[in-house]
């Protein structure tokens, strides 16, 4: 009974000890906390001006109009060139706002900033893969062309598309696992083929950012694993990403 005793004594002496460094640094980290800031900018300081390929959003909201419902708070994030950024929430939780704010699509207030490597005189160079969803299955269009359209931002909407243009489409298309599905109308291929060519789409004007609205909803497992080992790849290039 004594050693189990002793035992028992040293437990509680050790938790004693170990209560009162933890109790110290907790007290040590208060008064970190407390410190007043002495560090001011400047009065003539300028903001800083996000990096090469990089996107800023300062104190973004957005509401809609209607019921006044806030979709987004305060929103403060740097987005930099070569990273990846999974925004994460419910259906309705803003996400799609967020994106359509880089975009430049919803109104908002707040300042969302794009450097300048993402224009090319006014052309944003941002690739955008919508919500399958919100695409239009029944347009009398084939696969390719789907892809191709993604240059109009680029050559116009009344511009022919080059024999280059249709080379780099099917090239891209091959690299996605799908070539085999070009001539088809984009009502006959399934929703993980539609996802892989509505990828390729975004990417065939070299965008400098990348952002994909749920990419892999509604699609099978295997399928979902292809469309993110190509947007880790385009990562590892140095294409900022959100998805």
């Amino acid at each position: 009974a004594l050693p189990i005793f002793i035992a028992t004594i040293r437990r509680i002496v050790e938790f004693a000890e170990q209560f009162q460094r933890g109790m110290t640094g907790i007290e040590r980290f208060a008064e970190i906390m407390d410190t007043p800031v002495t560090i001011k900018d400047a009065e003539d300081a300028k903001p800083l001006q996000p990096g090469p390929g990089a996107i800023r959003f300062e104190d973004v909201s957005f509401e809609y109009p209607d019921d006044h419902n806030k979709v987004l708070h305060h929103v403060s994030l740097d987005i930099k060139a070569g990273e990846r950024l999974a925004l994460v929430g419910p259906s309705g939780g803003g996400k799609t706002t967020l994106v359509k704010a880089i975009l430049g699509t919803v109104p908002h207030t707040g300042e969302v900033r794009l450097a300048p490597e993402l224009f090319r005189d006014k052309e944003r160079l941002i690739g955008y893969m919508p919500q399958l969803s919100d695409f239009d299955r029944t347009f009398p269009i084939s696969v390719l062309e789907v892809v191709l359209s993604g240059l109009q931002g680029h050559k116009g909407i009344f511009s022919r598309y080059t024999k280059a243009d249709r080379a780099k489409a099917l090239g891209l298309l091959e690299t996605a696992g799908v070539a085999d599905t070009a001539r088809n109308p984009i009502g006959e291929v399934s929703g993980g083929q539609m996802q892989r060519a509505l990828l390729c789409r975004a990417v065939i004007s070299d965008p400098k950012l990348l952002i994909l609205d749920e990419p892999t909803r509604g699609i099978d497992v295997g399928t979902k694993t292809e469309i993110q080992k190509l947007v880790v790849k385009l990562a590892e290039q140095g294409m900022a990403v959100v998805f």
